[in-house]
């Protein structure tokens, strides 16, 4: 009997400590002020390499023949390639088809009947030197090539342009915060958050769909490469007040 006010003693003394507002209480550090900004940045750079996509369409009363007739006409093309300097390393086959032709003048039989083959053999040429997209184009043609399809332009280091443009971008988005800063009578504190996008590069492209060999024999196939412009996107979030 004698313990008992001892233990009743520290019990007491427990609950208080755990009742006290000293030990419960914790204090959240305040959320700094912040302004969040985006901004894009563009640099405009003439394209130094191109692509040519062209192809032979041959037709046959068997596939055989059609098929053969393409080989020996795409064999002729990209000869005539080697010959102005096109490497086969720069040419790589897109789309090869063979496809049966059919009598449209007798629709109501099911399925109409054959009358002969078409064979296509696609391919894509990559120009290095800018300057030879119209040899590349007229020396297919002469050679055999009877459909152009498609010409690209692109940069060869995209990479440097794109850095250049996230500087512009960054550039432009510190420029607009103290902008801000200043018309709400704060001071531009330094960014803590900054977030970029993926860089932006989309190709000019020249669509030649159903270009024929006939229409390009006339003359020399002039090319005007323009300019590429390469976007970078940035959002950076600044404090406000140091």
């Amino acid at each position: 009997m004698r313990k008992l006010p001892i233990v009743l003693t520290v019990i007491a003394a427990t609950a208080g400590a755990g009742t006290s507002p000293a030990a419960t209480q914790t204090q959240e550090p305040e959320s700094p002020r912040v302004i969040q900004v985006s901004a894009r940045g563009t640099v405009r750079q003439a394209p130094d390499r191109a692509g040519v996509q062209f192809a032979v369409e041959t037709t046959a009363e068997t596939a055989a023949a059609a098929t053969r007739q393409n080989a020996a006409t795409m064999d002729r093309v990209l000869a005539a390639l080697r010959q102005i300097g096109i490497p086969d390393a720069l040419v790589r086959t897109t789309r090869i088809e063979l496809r049966p032709r059919y009598d449209q003048r007798r629709p109501q039989e099911a399925p109409p009947p054959i009358v002969g083959y078409q064979a296509v053999n696609q391919v894509a040429v990559r120009v290095e030197d800018i300057g030879l997209v119209g040899r590349v184009i007229d020396a297919a043609v002469a050679a055999g090539a009877n459909r152009v399809t498609a010409v690209t332009f692109e940069l060869a280091d995209p990479d440097t342009a794109y850095r250049e443009a996230l500087r512009a971008a960054i550039a432009r988005a510190g420029s607009e915060a103290r902008v801000m800063a200043e018309a709400l009578g704060e001071e531009l504190g330094p960014p803590l958050r900054v977030t970029t996008g993926a860089m932006q590069l989309p190709p000019p492209e020249v669509r030649l769909e159903a270009a024929r060999a006939e229409a390009m024999m006339a003359a020399p196939t002039p090319v005007q490469p323009g300019e590429l412009d390469v976007h970078a996107h940035v959002s950076i979030t600044y404090r406000l007040g140091q």
